[in-house]
């Protein structure tokens, strides 16, 4: 939340300097002193402040700005918006780079009118919220539209094949569809490396099984199909652990025995942090690119695979015969206020390495967590 009010505080600013300046510009407002006198007394935690700027900001966002025949940008959101995605060389940055600022202006606005129609609301609690709301539309469809249509620019995708869709111009270099082929074999090749030998240790250990049940509708806190009992070849999470500490030579790689107790070795398992770091990676960008439309990569590092007490719908689950990745983001949410739940099918290998990584790899790397970081559980909590 503290990113998206950013756009906003920029555009205060700029407000706020002009006025102090004295200089003539539209927007102008004799309550930004009164804004800047209040925001410089010793000791204000800004409560008095509000009022005064969600004044400006309602001012300024339903004004019908005229353009000027000097082509001077007049609207003041639209300038700041100019000055934020203004680069050091001159030049402009792409749309992809400005859309984040115009949904974070967008947001805000919403935010602001929703303020006004609950004043409204409590100065005359007999009126009508939806008469508010439609009276404040027009604004707002007419501010974040012209924002919007002042953002263009050349496209970067040409495709040079328009029969079979193989092969394109990404800003002038050539793609074809068989050399992303390549690279997700590479890819898959370089998975499979680093989960036998950098996770495994060269051990030939896997869990065995031919269906997964998963109870989609079951809420608790902690569940999810590696933890359920029809799962029995999937619950036995110290299988990795045991086969490490009973081989001898992997034990000497990463511990050894004082005085009967164990004393873990730091830095080979830091480095097994790091090989198991990289799959990790690895996996998210499959699954980012391997099941379908990708989902918001925001969201995609944030997933959990069981039920936790702030989000009771796991990102992982189990449909049919697949292993799918539930996403929720979608920019309609906002509009509809309502999230969608959005699933994307994971391919045979990195779902069979996930459902091995739940089972063997996650309780082993929880163990070496706690040894590298013992003085910061929230490191092990992670895992």
């Amino acid at each position: 939340m503290k990113k998206y009010i950013l756009p906003v505080v920029a555009l205060l600013a700029m407000l706020i300097r002009q006025e102090y300046t004295g200089r003539p510009f539209s927007g102008s407002n004799n309550k930004l002193m009164d804004l800047l006198a209040v925001l410089c007394i010793n000791g204000s935690e800004g409560r008095d402040a509000l009022p005064l700027i969600h004044e400006g900001l309602f001012e300024v966002w339903t004004i019908a700005w005229t353009p000027q025949e000097d082509r001077e940008i007049v609207d003041p959101t639209e300038r700041c918006l100019a000055l934020l995605t203004l680069r050091q060389d001159g030049s402009f940055k792409e749309p992809h780079d400005v859309t984040g600022i115009i949904a974070k202006f967008e947001y805000c606005m919403c935010l602001t009118f929703l303020q006004e129609i609950h004043h409204h609301i409590q100065a005359d609690p007999q009126s009508n919220e939806l008469e508010h709301c439609l009276a404040l539309e027009n604004f707002f469809v007419e501010k974040t539209c012209s924002l919007a249509y002042d953002t263009m620019s050349l496209p970067d995708v040409w495709w040079t094949d328009t029969k079979t869709w193989k092969s394109m111009l990404y800003r002038g270099d050539e793609i074809h569809f068989a050399d992303l082929c390549k690279v997700f074999k590479e890819m898959e090749a370089k998975l499979v490396q680093i989960w036998e030998e950098g996770i495994l240790m060269g051990h030939d250990i896997r869990v065995e099984y031919d269906k997964i049940a998963d109870d989609l509708t079951n809420k608790d806190v902690g569940y999810s199909f590696p933890s359920d009992a029809r799962n029995p070849q999937l619950t036995h999470w110290d299988q990795l652990v045991k086969k490490f500490l009973q081989d001898e030579a992997t034990f000497a790689h990463f511990a050894m025995i004082r005085e009967g107790t164990i004393i873990w070795n730091r830095s080979t398992l830091q480095a097994w942090l790091k090989s198991y770091a990289e799959l990790q990676s690895l996996l998210l960008f499959r699954a980012q690119m391997l099941s379908g439309a990708p989902c918001h990569g925001t969201e995609l590092t944030a997933m959990t695979y069981c039920n936790t007490q702030t989000q009771p719908t796991r990102n992982l689950a189990v449909l049919g015969k697949h292993i799918s990745l539930l996403c929720q983001y979608l920019k309609t949410s906002t509009l509809t206020g309502k999230d969608k739940l959005i699933p994307h099918a994971l391919d045979g290998i990195t779902s069979d390495i996930l459902d091995q990584d739940l089972a063997l790899e996650r309780p082993f790397a929880e163990v070496a967590a706690r040894a590298c970081f013992p003085d910061k559980p929230e490191v092990a909590d992670l895992y």
